[in-house]
């Protein structure tokens, strides 16, 4: 949880934001940690705190990984569920993505426009799909999808 954000002075004039996120909740990374957890033992349960099909597939329609010969191979392919972005910590970035869109869309500041331009955002993420997911739900949050695509 981070300090509630209390606006600038009035001639103040924020000109550029960096922004540096840690993905959000993730099933474990490893199946086995010592003798004190066997996951693989817990499959079933790690997989059902997964988004479904259909979630991560809109995030792919709306905020692609680019370029997409990396996004079809991440590092963790094939190691689901362990490793990998949780619903709950799917609504937690775009939790955070909504808080941005507020400080710096919808604010006197209007650092960003309401509808993203080329250029004035730039994103990046790592070749893991928990990182790669998070970014895609802080996108969401900043930028929702049009009632109709949601």
């Amino acid at each position: 949880e981070y300090c509630p954000y209390s606006p600038p002075p009035e001639n103040f004039e924020v000109q550029h934001v960096s922004i540096f996120l840690r993905h959000g909740d993730r099933t474990p990374i490893s199946q086995t940690v010592g003798t004190a957890l066997n996951a693989s033992e817990d499959l079933e349960y790690w997989a059902s705190l997964l988004p479904n099909l259909e979630e991560t597939s809109m995030w792919d329609e709306l905020h692609p990984v680019l370029p997409q010969e990396i996004s079809k191979r991440p590092l963790d392919l094939g190691k689901e569920p362990f490793g990998q972005l949780t619903q709950q910590g799917a609504k937690e970035c775009r939790r955070v993505g909504e808080d941005f869109r507020s400080r710096y869309i919808e604010s006197r500041q209007g650092l960003l426009g309401y509808t993203p331009v080329t250029g004035q955002l730039k994103v990046r993420s790592t070749n893991l799909r928990r990182t790669q997911q998070t970014a895609q739900n802080f996108l969401l949050g900043l930028y929702p999808p049009p009632p109709e695509a949601a």
